[in-house]
């Protein structure tokens, strides 16, 4: 299993080239990022495509693990690091808890109410169960709707579940500035934060 870190720059060099794959089969209205993670994704792809850009919320109900340990991560080396992802990527732990809450606030459901081409955006598939049931939601708002599904990486296991249309890594660990032990979280942070108060 490979492991790729990206800097805010590579993270929107390696968006801006998921855009381009997606420009040459599909022409979307509004772009959808799943949660926090994929925000800096979502905005590369929406001002490529000079459209609006939305929030979908996805959380386990369950599982807050990764909450607990991620001041930890700050502090111990790269490669430990390394390892232990490998460990819960092949723990079955992410297949233990399927159910999603997934909503989109009210003030944005306009928005997508009005769309008819959609995408959807997120950093990694890992499972395809939460791009299952974000795809299903989005999907069930409307049958004229075509929605399509982007991804920086995906894993091939996860194609059992779910296939997203267009991804730039696959079986890839990835690190990146939503992170929360990436040096660049809190300006990852600033920038969301900014971008929800607009």
């Amino acid at each position: 299993m490979n492991y790729v870190e990206l800097s805010i720059k590579e993270t929107e060099l390696r968006s801006n080239e998921l855009a381009k794959k997606v420009s040459e089969q599909f022409k979307p209205d509004i772009v959808i990022f799943i949660a926090k993670g994929s925000f800096i994704i979502g905005e590369e792809v929406a001002n490529f495509f000079k459209i609006p850009l939305i929030e979908i919320h996805a959380s386990r109900k369950a599982n807050k693990m990764k909450e607990i340990i991620s001041p930890l991560l700050k502090i111990i080396p790269k490669r430990i690091k390394i390892y232990l992802r490998k460990k819960e990527l092949n723990s079955g732990m992410h297949n233990k808890d399927l159910n999603r809450n997934v909503y989109i606030e009210d003030a944005s459901m306009t928005l997508l109410m009005n769309a008819k081409n959609i995408l959807i955006v997120d950093d990694s598939v890992d499972t395809g169960h939460t791009a299952k049931q974000v795809y299903r939601y989005v999907t069930q708002l409307s049958t004229e709707k075509i929605v399509k599904f982007a991804s920086l990486n995906s894993f091939k296991e996860s194609t059992k579940v779910f296939s997203v249309h267009w991804n730039i890594y696959t079986d890839y660990m990835m690190n990146g500035p939503w992170s929360k032990d990436s040096k660049e979280y809190n300006i990852f942070l600033k920038r969301y934060n900014q971008w929800k108060k607009n």
